[in-house]
């Protein structure tokens, strides 16, 4: 049984993946001409490619391309995303353009980045123009195989306060040409761990969830990663103190969790405002909890620097734009973490994600 939604439009823009390609690239265009006067061409930038791979992501339809300077840490990478439903993804060999000045609408989208360890990097750096040039493209097992053509990378940083991500810098500290650049290799099928991962594999429907921690209503910090094998199937449903709706769905989804407690279900819920849309203090948690029924250990206070939920939006992709729907909800496989749900996008229904891991053997 479903309530109806209460809208909750955000305040900032959420923090996108850059997997994904999304959140804009803004600049004034003052200071291009100081990085390239005339990009006809650009000298190759240095690349030691050690390792790579390319793999088709069913879960959201894409080709992902990884080249790295080592296998260990720390290391640079160039990686290409490619969306084979958007029009300008790649669909077969040829010559893709890479005209945007944003990230937003690109479909193949080239970026690389400097100094990565520890789930993070010093610089990241976007390819807004020249080509990539594919040669041969096909399905798993089959190959992928092309080169980059004048692709001028120019350092960007995500701005909190615009929702966007900018270019910053001038100089041949904030840009670097990837021309000529080139890969070989065979697509494989991207598949999840069997197992949690510290850091996870990605935020995206199908990647492993890395753990992140959050305070709940008793005021204790509980790591994700807790959860971790105790149950098959965890449920995670976004709730606020406003939402008339959340009142009214609370307790039967408590009702439930409680009925199939034994098969293995788990729900946390994560509050991102009181009812005043300001952050939830402990106390107004731990009340709203014994209300509906709660334990206040498995209902938590997720409100960053930003906005509210921010730390979920970080580490678990809502796949929303600037508003979304409370109660909004997100299912993980138990067993290993896997994000295999969201009210958002993506195929079955809540109750089928749910029902499919509870009646897994």
């Amino acid at each position: 049984m479903r309530a109806h939604r209460c809208v909750f439009v955000l305040r900032a823009l959420l923090v996108v993946p850059i997997a994904l390609g999304l959140g804009a690239c803004t600049d004034d265009g003052a200071d291009d001409e100081k990085i390239v006067p005339d990009l006809t061409y650009c000298t190759p930038g240095p690349f030691a490619k050690v390792t790579e791979s390319a793999l088709f992501d069913a879960w959201n339809d894409r080709l992902i391309y990884s080249a790295k300077t080592s296998e260990t840490e720390p290391y640079d990478r160039i990686s290409i995303y490619s969306y084979a439903s958007d029009p300008t993804g790649i669909q077969m060999p040829g010559r893709y353009e890479l005209l945007g000045s944003t990230m937003e609408d690109c479909g193949t989208c080239v970026l690389s980045f400097k100094n990565c360890q520890d789930g993070s990097c010093e610089q990241m750096f976007y390819g807004g123009s020249g080509a990539l040039i594919v040669a041969d493209v096909g399905d798993i097992g089959e190959k992928f195989e092309g080169r980059l053509d004048n692709v001028l990378f120019r350092e960007i940083e995500w701005n909190a306060s615009d929702g966007k991500y900018e270019y910053v810098g001038i100089g041949e500290d904030h840009a670097w040409c990837g021309h000529q650049f080139s890969f070989d290799l065979t697509i494989e099928e991207k598949v999840a761990s069997a197992s949690c991962v510290e850091r996870g594999s990605g935020s995206l429907l199908g990647d492993n969830i890395a753990n992140f921690s959050l305070q709940n209503c008793a005021g204790e910090w509980v790591e994700l990663h807790d959860y971790c094998g105790n149950d098959k199937a965890i449920m995670l449903m976004l709730i606020s103190g406003w939402c008339s709706a959340c009142h009214q769905l609370v307790p039967e989804i408590e009702t439930n969790r409680n009925l199939h407690d034994a098969e293995g279900l788990e729900v946390l819920y994560i509050m991102g405002e009181d009812d005043n849309e300001a952050r939830p203090t402990l106390s107004f948690c731990q009340e709203y909890a014994q209300n509906h029924g709660v334990d206040p250990s498995r209902m938590f206070v997720d409100y960053g620097e930003n906005y509210p939920w921010e730390t979920f939006f970080a580490e678990i992709y809502p796949y929303i734009g600037d508003s979304f729907g409370v109660p909004w909800f997100a299912v993980l496989d138990g067993r290993n973490l896997q994000y295999v749900y969201n009210d958002s996008v993506g195929p079955g229904t809540l109750d089928g994600a749910v029902n499919s891991l509870l009646n897994r053997p």
